[in-house]
């Protein structure tokens, strides 16, 4: 339970970070709609934490059988993407870069 607390808390938490660190760019560069942290950049960083939360969780599942272990982490992947995309779009549309 621990680890997957921990494989949610990288993913989620890794997000919020990087939107911060984006915002605190595009505020520096004094300009919303360009720049903040560079695509390739964006999407290396999400990568990367969603290979660890799903290491982390796929760990956390360790008492489960093996064709039950998949199924519960695909199902969390499922709904940390549909989480994440909320988040994107709950961040770009509160921080005023851009919406719908």
């Amino acid at each position: 339970m621990k680890l997957t607390l921990l494989g949610w808390a990288v993913w989620l938490g890794g997000l919020a970070a990087m939107f911060a660190v984006d915002y605190s760019i595009r505020i520096w560069q004094n300009n919303l709609y360009w720049g903040g942290i560079p695509e390739a950049m964006r999407y290396s960083l999400a990568a990367a934490m969603g290979l660890a939360a799903v290491w982390v969780l796929f760990r956390g599942a360790a008492s489960l059988k093996l064709w039950l272990r998949v199924v519960v982490v695909a199902a969390q992947a499922v709904a940390g993407l549909c989480a994440s995309a909320f988040m994107t779009l709950l961040y770009v549309c509160s921080a005023g870069i851009d919406c719908l």
